[in-house]
């Protein structure tokens, strides 16, 4: 009956079939150990009218076969993967050859569509890297994506005046295609030197892949389109015109003989993956009106040195920088509001990078396995760490994560063997599993009191792989507060927690200490210091000498409080602390946290500087001595070297060039404009690149006078 299925046994072949409406038979499988097979046109007096979805799937023993004239249609999937299949005549019967008809099909040399077929189905010869030729016959009206991907072998292809319709990657692959020629009363495609295009040939389409050399894209293409010069990996130089505004996804995937390329300033957009494996390619410059690089954009350019990332970029995507060993710098711009997943993933040779202040987020493995990363300053702006933004990062020494973090990812941190010491800020409610899992040289870790909760083996662990297990830190030490996350993580894996106590005084300043620095019973005593007392006199001596370099102007902005802190026990004797522990001053008002710095005054009158760091309101820094502390606001000029714009400590042509590129609006330059206003006038002007450019050419000119 109908729809039942039903077997037909033909020596060492058994085909099953159905029975359709009309009463004819669709073939549903075929299972055979035979090379050579001739389809029964006929099964029990009813005609054989279609090869049905997978009918003859992995019939790995066929060479050669033979389909009936009675058969109509050729399902999806009918041959695919029939690797032996060398010939396969297709009778003028059949109508319609679904997808993936023929995918995989490794050793089919060649087959002859017959007039009668109209389509050339998605994905139908795929993978059919033996065909060496094929006609397109007047009859096909539309080739489907990815209809002739892959095919190796095959060197050239006709497209007939009838065909109005070719889908996307229908020739990528093709790496013996030397070109794709298009009749000339086609209307709505056209070639060029072998180039597919649309017919007003504004859309270059396919670049065959077997293309060689150098090639120039005509002045009338507006726009290169997706998978364009996809695997074109013998061509060298590719020349863009000024008249496109768009490069596609895949544009230039696998190029990987191309060594530079000169994207036109016309250019708006950068696909996904659009330059993604150029192996080759050394160096490129984004132009200025670009707004996104896609994702992939620049995967595995392995041999890439450097880039330029213009202002006009808002965002970069996932995997943007991805493996691109070479990388050993690259400047982020302030217009970049979000570093997305694995951007910068496995840039193995980046040792520094610096995330501007309009990052808001670091994405899952942004900086994965950038292992000659030694630091890396996370801005303000940032609130999140994704999970694996730093695994592996092993040559991290040191990382400041700022105020502003509340989360950090899994992983984030995994693997950082190198990395010493770690402060988490007080606003992280959560630290995920294995964060700093593998950081074998970090031995302690504090953990604010904000942390409500602490991930599977968060830190305090390492991976063995000679014995393939998991080791703890026996030596391990975490500091916290009573009864929080960071005493349970402590207890439930066997680490020592060394409890921690604030103490505040009425001068809003905190120390942080560990329970056994000072006594239980400890009290805070801080006095800021009277502007017209006789130690306030004292100090003000000793900041002149310590600055006295400095001239009477600058001298005259400086600005400076100063407070004695000590402790004092349960008897009012003051004591000093056994230990470091951390003090927190408030940044006073009026003072900028950037300029300002932390002195101890020394009995002999010499001041000491705490290297105190700004954590919100606050300069906070350690020592292990109480005294008198002066908090002093001034941002010290050093010695200027006028001309060196890029403070490199020498004086170049790239200083002149830095120049240059600030005069032309380009943003976030890092540049040092007193260094290079030269010719002291108070503005960075031409005259000033001009007077760099003279010194270098051997001029008698002094820079700075």
């Amino acid at each position: 009956g109908e729809n039942e299925e039903h077997e037909y046994v033909v020596g060492n072949t058994t085909y099953t079939y159905e029975v359709m409406k009309d009463g004819t038979i669709s073939i549903k499988r075929c299972n055979t150990l035979d090379t050579k097979l001739e389809i029964p046109g006929e099964i029990s007096g009813k005609k054989v009218t279609s090869i049905g979805d997978w009918a003859f799937e992995y019939c790995s023993s066929l060479i050669e076969i033979e389909i009936p004239s009675s058969v109509t249609s050729i399902g999806a999937y009918a041959f695919v993967c029939c690797s032996s299949l060398t010939e396969i005549e297709i009778p003028s019967s059949v109508t319609s050859i679904g997808f993936d008809a023929f995918w995989g099909c490794s050793s089919l040399i060649e087959i002859e569509i017959p007039s009668s077929v109209t389509c050339i189905g998605r994905s139908a010869f795929y993978g059919c890297s033996s065909l060496r030729e094929i006609e397109i016959p007047t009859s096909i009206t539309s080739i489907g994506d990815d209809a002739f991907s892959n095919c190796s072998s095959l060197i050239e292809i006709e497209i007939p005046t009838s065909v109005t319709s070719i889908g996307e990657y229908a020739f990528n692959g093709c790496s013996s295609l030397t070109g794709i020629e298009v009749d000339n009363n086609n209307k709505t495609y056209a070639s060029e030197n072998g180039v597919l295009f649309n017919k007003e040939k504004t859309d270059l389409i396919c670049c065959p892949g077997g293309k060689s050399g150098s090639y120039k894209i005509p002045t009338s293409v507006t726009s290169i389109g997706d998978s364009a010069f996809w695997g074109c990996s013998s061509l060298t130089e590719i020349k863009i015109p000024s008249s496109v505004t768009s490069i596609g996804f895949d544009a230039f995937d696998g190029c990987s003989s191309l060594t530079e390329i000169e994207i036109p300033s016309s250019v708006t957009s950068i696909g996904d993956d659009a330059f993604s494996d150029c192996s080759s390619l050394r160096e490129i410059k984004i132009p200025t009106r670009v707004t996104s690089i896609g994702d992939s954009a620049f995967w595995h350019c392995s041999s890439l040195t450097e880039i330029e990332i213009p202002s006009s970029v808002t965002s970069i995507g996932n995997m943007a920088f991805a493996y691109c060993s070479s990388l050993t710098e690259i400047e982020i711009p302030s217009s970049v509001t979000s570093i997305e997943d694995g951007a910068f993933c496995r840039c193995s040779s980046l040792t520094e990078i610096e995330i501007p202040t309009s990052v808001t987020s670091i994405g899952y493995w942004a900086f994965e396995d950038c292992s000659s990363l030694t630091e890396i300053k996370i801005p303000s702006s940032v609130t999140s760490i994704g999970d694996y933004a730093f695994k592996d990062c092993s040559s991290l020494t040191e990382i400041e994560i700022p105020t502003s973090v509340t989360s950090i990812g899994d992983c984030a941190f995994d693997g950082c063997s190198s990395l010493t010491e770690i402060e988490i800020p007080s606003g992280v409610t959560s630290i995920g599993n294995h964060v700093f899992y593998g950081c074998s040289s970090l031995r302690e870790i504090e953990i604010p009191s904000s942390v409500t909760s602490i991930g599977w083996r968060a830190f305090g662990y390492y991976y063995d792989t000679e014995k393939y297990e998991y080791i703890k830190l026996d030596d391990f030490t975490i500091y916290g507060y009573s009864g929080t996350e960071a005493e349970r993580y402590a207890e439930d894996n066997g680490f020592k927690f060394v409890k921690l106590s604030d103490l505040h005084s009425d001068d809003e300043i905190t120390i942080r200490f560990a329970s056994d620095s000072l006594p239980e019973k400890a009290e805070l005593v801080t006095e800021l210091i009277d502007t017209k007392s006789s130690e306030y006199l004292n100090i003000s001596e000793n900041i002149s000498k310590y600055l006295s370099k400095l001239s009477e102007e600058e001298y005259a902005d400086i600005k400076y409080c100063a407070y004695e802190i000590h402790v004092t026990d349960e008897n009012n004797n003051i004591i000093q602390p056994k230990d470091k522990v951390t003090v927190s001053i408030p940044i006073p008002e009026g003072f900028a946290g950037k300029d300002s710095r932390v002195y101890r005054m020394e009995d002999d009158g010499t001041l000491t500087d705490m290297n105190a760091k700004v954590q919100g309101d606050y300069l906070v820094f350690e020592t292990n001595h109480f005294s008198l502390y002066a908090v002093v606001n001034h941002n010290i000029s050093e010695d200027i070297l006028y001309g060196d714009a890029n403070n490199d400590g020498i004086v170049n042509s790239a200083d002149a060039v830095l120049i240059k590129k600030h005069l032309a609006g380009y943003k976030d330059l890092g540049i040092n404009e007193e260094a290079s206003d030269v010719n002291l006038d108070g503005a960075v002007t031409s005259a000033d690149a001009v007077l760099v450019l003279k010194k270098l050419a051997g001029y008698d000119v002094v820079l700075g006078n």
